[in-house]
């Protein structure tokens, strides 16, 4: 199923707004296995308590910045919404 669901995916959005995989996209890719390793680790041990706050801190972390991203491909900015107009005017 992802064998065709995947360059679907990645085809639609390279069309759409223009994504390809440079080092930006690479880093925020990686940030959630970092993040899970961290929480992982301080979960470690008995210690599931800590593992706990952790987790809730880095998700609130992650909410945060998805929000922005929301944010920044609304009105407000972003390359998908210019996209969107160039190809409405056309």
């Amino acid at each position: 199923m992802y064998v065709v669901y995947l360059p679907m995916v990645f085809g639609l959005a390279k069309a759409r707004n223009g994504f390809s995989w440079d080092a930006r996209v690479i880093r925020h890719l990686a940030q959630p296995c970092r993040r899970r390793s961290s929480c992982s680790r301080s979960g470690r041990d008995g210690r599931l308590l800590m593992g706990a706050v952790v987790g809730l801190i880095a998700t609130a972390v992650f909410f945060l910045h998805a929000l922005g991203q929301l944010a920044h491909m609304t009105e407000i900015g972003g390359r998908s919404v210019d996209s969107q107009r160039s190809i409405e005017a056309a």
